[in-house]
């Protein structure tokens, strides 16, 4: 189980990396890895956590109750490339285990008089930014660093394509609100099929073939 972890809206941004590091000592003892949170639009000012500096410190003060646990970032997708891979080679080079991609959007359509509605927006409008995001950070880091994909994933198509572009592992939660938990069957399964006929033996094989990895 892993424990995702975001600072309080009452914590200030200078004190941001003392929250994190109270919530990882106190819940350290019962869970197997560590997600830290600088995306969610839901906390205000949460994303300026997301500079190099602010993220350094967060990931230093947490390490220091992880331990030898997997600690990941996730990261929203309403940023500029350089900055994503500015994200990436600071969590990488102080040793993070992968990255999750992505949050939610802050970006909305045009078209929708509901879609203007404030708050992070999930499910499928955010399923082709996403999947950029995954294919930046693996081209950015050669496919050697864990990439977990979210965002628009409903069925086994969705999932083969974020696999393909770089993702190691993925997650769904909107599909699962809206379908239930039978999706993840349906995803399984249709993955499954798919490697047989592309003559795989497993999803290792598939992580980056449409980069050509």
């Amino acid at each position: 189980m892993f424990l995702n972890v975001g600072k309080s809206k009452k914590t200030s941004l200078e004190d941001a990396h003392l929250d994190y590091a109270k919530t990882v000592e106190r819940c350290a003892p019962y869970v197997d890895g560590v997600v830290i949170n600088v995306s969610s639009p839901n906390t205000p000012n949460l994303r300026e956590l997301q500079k190099d500096e602010d993220l350094a410190r967060i990931i230093e003060a947490v390490q220091v109750y992880s331990k030898d646990m997997p600690l990941l970032v996730k990261i929203a997708p309403d940023l500029e490339d350089i900055q994503i891979k500015s994200i990436v080679d600071t969590a990488r080079g102080l040793g993070c285990a992968g990255i999750i991609a992505t949050n939610t959007t802050i970006s909305r359509p045009d078209d929708s008089p509901i879609m203007s509605e404030t708050g992070g927006l999930s499910g499928r409008p955010l399923k082709s930014r996403s999947t950029e995001v995954i294919r930046l950070i693996a081209d950015h880091t050669d496919g050697n660093w864990p990439i977990i994909g979210v965002g628009g994933i409903a069925d086994a198509d969705d999932a083969w394509e974020k696999i393909t572009n770089g993702a190691s592992l993925i997650q769904i939660y909107s599909s699962m609100v809206f379908n239930g938990a039978s999706v993840i069957k349906g995803i399984v399964n249709g993955l499954d099929r798919k490697l047989k006929s592309k003559g795989l033996d497993n999803l290792d094989q598939a992580v980056g073939l449409a980069r050509g990895d």
